[in-house]
């Protein structure tokens, strides 16, 4: 063989796969060592998982399907925590409980593979659902002997499941353990695991812990506490939990610091013994911590998700607006009205639908702030279609009316007073799964004079300050007013057009705008049209007349200033305002702080009002403070008689405290003639501080039209008889002039008749004048002088119901359409479109007539 060849071969050889060389090898040895059987085959797979090691069925539902399910229940229904206890009042406690089937899951499908992946995790995650499992198995240990009873019919598993899962999740434990890989621990990463639950359980619930304790506190009779309580939440308390403990969605949870502080409470009388929290008492704390409306918040992220699946409405049926209900929407709005600018009346009608997404049946709530002086004078619902009219009778009897359908979830609209130019609507039962209501407001309202002769006026439109839905997706308040006068308003969407002999306002608006910034409608009027007679088929007559306003002696102001957090942005727009003030005048301060600081009645000066400057700017501003006080020494200090004013700016006033919601009244009660009272409103909102009390008949609200110091300029000026401007009297009857001495210019034209509405705002001043006097008989009366004209007041209520049974057993009678006295509607848009055809096409016959006449006549010539 040549030395070429010989290289081929060594290459050849060197070629060799290596694992022919490898198995050539063995067998080499296997000759050597005289062992000629067969080399056994390697192994294609892994053997199986012993079958001890494996969990069966069994486990499987008690450890993972029976948790899962339990979980999915507690958090639809709310079952445990409406009943018992919270198991899962945050996500927190919700992430700890899932970790219980997720990590069984997860060891079971291992167990079942025949190489244990990731044993050190594995292992932890079964120490985490152990230690979790026995903390809740633990806390139902109380419940377990009537869970095995109540297991015959079918409801013992919830309460067992924790148990189950105990003893599941000790079973994989131990499986586990047997296939741990040798010189594997278990025991480290199933003791981590296991200290994670412990600490993840107290971590969890120390949150929780904090703002129960802080709440307990901050519902003490002792100031000090109270006090304590409130410093506390604010620091380190959960607002999110306060939240939803104003909403009523929290009840005492579970959770080793809450146990034990339960039980302290329960010994000390802190807490209420059920172990409910009470939701009024929750939301009067939440407001004095955040300075803010707990209705004005949207629901804790838990709260809303498990609202959504099984709303729970805590206000339905009350008299409060209350918390959103998740999936209640104001689906389409329209505003439809008409000035008469001779007669210094307006009426607007407003036209609300509102949808319910949820699966049950819904409440709408809402406040409406009138116009200034306004009074409802109609109201009507939707009922199968039909629109039909409310009934009109006592407070308590038209609430007891409404009460009485809602627990038969009927169709009733209920429409009382909520203070001073404020009312509240409420309508049930809006229809689950997509059904809408239907419902209309009317208002009548005075024009406010914006000149000293009375020829400029203005109309404010209302507007809705509190509401327990939410607003649809691109909703407009579609408005259409229309008079005989040229009309004018500086809001955005809004523009006027000529329309027949008048003008139209039309246009859409949204929400900001109606509440931020209440639109002013302003329109020219006949300065010398000053009196003025009404009639009423129904209910009589009455007489209105314009005069000069009275000359102010003596007066004295006091500016009540809330010092609550939603004030402190406002407090330079308010000092630019009280420049308004003349020098002279005698001004106080009553500052709702921590330390209610009260700056007496002094001339006004450059020196005082740089004080009022130095208190403004030094005062804290933090959270929501109760203007009780403040309010009952600004009304003892203004004095009595018709020079005494109180003007109270404050921001939102959600809750009365029930350390002093006696207060106001019994300091109104000593006082023969207590000052007139005017509120400005810094924010949209509700106020529940002021509710239609005997003495506040005459309260008035400023409306906040978006420019604080214009609108507070323009008050003071008048308060103080700076500006002076006309007065609008009216009486019952065909009487005579109603001023004493007449100080403007006589009449140039004879009594003339004037707008119907003219009549029932007689009748609201007639029914205020009743209710100031606080005599039992006197507000008898006053209950049927506003029955017979209609009229929602501070005595009186309108309530639709959904069949003449249900007024006849609430003794009630329900207004017909088309019954003489009856408000008369705002014509619709297109129904104006019609009668200028009619009378175009009537003038065009006419016309025709004419000409064919005059051409017959001119052939017979």
């Amino acid at each position: 063989m040549s030395h070429e060849d010989g290289k081929r071969t060594g290459a050849a050889t060197g070629a060799k796969d290596a694992s022919v060389l490898i198995a050539e090898a063995v067998a080499n040895h296997r000759r050597r060592t005289g062992d000629g059987a067969p080399a056994a085959p390697l192994p294609t797979k892994p053997p199986p998982a012993p079958a001890e090691t494996r969990p069966g069925g069994f486990t499987l539902f008690c450890g993972i399907v029976a948790p899962a399910l339990v979980i999915l229940i507690e958090a639809t229904t709310r079952a445990c925590a409406k009943n018992l206890f919270d198991p899962m009042p945050t996500w927190w406690h919700m992430a700890l409980l899932t970790m219980v089937p997720t990590a069984n899951a997860a060891a079971w499908i291992m167990l079942h593979q025949p190489e244990l992946r990731a044993p050190r995790l594995i292992a932890a995650a079964n120490g985490l659902a152990v230690g979790v499992a026995a903390f809740y198995a633990l806390a139902f240990l109380p419940i377990l002997p009537l869970a095995v009873i109540a297991i015959l019919i079918g409801i013992g598993i919830l309460p067992l499941a924790p148990a189950f899962a105990l003893w599941a999740s000790i079973a994989i434990s131990r499986a586990l353990k047997s296939r741990q890989p040798h010189g594997s621990s278990f025991a480290k990463p199933f003791a981590a695991g296991l200290a994670l639950a412990v600490g993840g359980i107290v971590a969890s619930d120390v949150p929780l812990m904090v703002t129960r304790y802080g709440v307990s506190l901050a519902m003490s009779a002792e100031t000090a506490e109270r006090d304590r309580g409130v410093a506390l939440l604010r620091n380190f308390g959960s607002r999110d939990l306060l939240l939803q403990m104003g909403q009523g969605h929290v009840r005492q949870a579970v959770g080793p610091l809450a146990f034990l502080m339960s039980l302290d409470d329960f010994f000390s009388g802190r807490m209420p013994r059920n172990g409910v929290m009470n939701h009024t008492a929750a939301r009067e704390v939440y407001y004095r911590v955040t300075g803010e409306p707990f209705t004005m918040q949207r629901p804790h992220a838990t709260a809303a998700a498990m609202a959504a699946i099984r709303p729970f409405d805590r206000d339905l049926g009350g008299t409060a607006v209350g918390a959103t209900v998740p999936g209640l929407t104001l689906a389409a709005s329209r505003i439809d009205g008409s000035i008469a600018a001779d007669d210094a009346v307006a009426y607007v009608e407003w036209v609300f639908e509102v949808t319910n997404a949820t699966a049950a049946m819904q409440e709408a709530r809402m406040t409406l702030a009138l116009p200034p002086g306004g009074v409802v004078s109609r109201v009507t619902l939707w009922v199968n279609g039909v629109e039909e009219e409310a009934a009109f009778a006592g407070r308590a009897q038209v609430r007891a009316a409404y009460e009485r359908v809602v627990r038969r979830s009927q169709d009733p609209f209920l429409v009382t007073t909520s203070g001073a130019d404020r009312v509240l609507a409420q309508a049930f039962p809006v229809p689950p799964n997509g059904g809408t209501m239907t419902f209309k407001v009317g208002i009548t309202a005075p024009l406010e004079f914006e000149s000293a002769d009375g020829a400029k006026a203005r109309l404010v439109l209302p507007a809705i300050i509190d509401r327990n839905f939410d607003f649809g997706t691109g909703l407009r308040h579609s408005v259409w007013i229309e008079s005989k006068r040229p009309l004018e308003t500086t809001t955005t969407g809004l523009h006027a057009a000529p329309l027949g002999t008048g003008t139209r306002l039309v246009g859409e608006i949204g929400d900001v705008t109606l509440v931020r910034n209440r639109p002013v409608i302003t329109l020219e009027r006949d300065a010398s049209h000053r009196m003025v007679a009404a009639s009423n088929r129904e209910t009589g007559d009455a007489v209105q007349e314009i005069i000069a306003q009275s000359a102010i002696t003596s007066p004295t102001l006091m500016v009540v200033i809330d010092g609550s957090k939603s004030s402190a942005p406002h407090v330079e727009p308010i000092l630019a305002a009280l420049d308004a003030l003349p020098a002279g005048l005698a001004v106080g301060l009553a500052l709702a702080d921590e330390a209610d600081t009260v700056l007496g009645p002094q001339p006004w000066s450059p020196r005082v009002r740089e004080q009022f400057a130095r208190t403004l700017r030094a005062s804290s501003f933090v959270g929501g403070v109760d203007n009780t006080n403040a309010l009952a020494t600004a009304l003892m200090r203004a004095g009595q008689g018709p020079a005494a004013r109180v003007l109270w700016i404050h921001a939102p006033q959600p809750v009365r405290f029930a350390a002093t919601k006696a207060w106001l009244d019994q300091v109104a009660a000593r006082l023969s003639k207590p000052p007139s009272l005017h509120l400005y409103g810094l924010v949209g909102g509700p106020n529940q501080l002021l509710i239609d009390a005997p003495w506040t008949a005459d309260a008035r609200d400023i409306p906040n039209t978006g420019d604080i110091t214009a609108d507070l300029t323009r008050a003071l000026r008048r308060l103080a008889g700076v500006d002076t401007v006309p007065e609008l009297r009216r009486a019952l009857g065909a009487g005579q002039s109603l001023a004493s001495e007449p100080q403007l210019p006589e009449p140039t034209t004879r009594l003339a008749m004037g707008s119907e509405h003219i009549v029932r705002l007689a009748a609201r001043d007639e029914i205020l004048a009743l209710v100031r006097s606080g005599k039992s008989a006197s507000r008898d009366a006053a209950v049927q002088l506003a029955g017979l004209h209609r009229l929602v007041t501070p005595v009186s209520g309108a309530v639709v119901l959904e069949t003449k049974q249900q007024y006849v057993e609430a003794g009630l009678t329900q207004g017909m359409k088309g019954q003489p006295g009856n408000v008369p509607t705002v014509p619709e848009p297109h129904e104006w479109a019609l009668i200028l055809m009619a009378a175009a096409a009537l003038g065009w016959c006419m016309w025709s007539g004419r000409s064919a006449r005059d051409v017959g006549t001119a052939g017979a010539a």
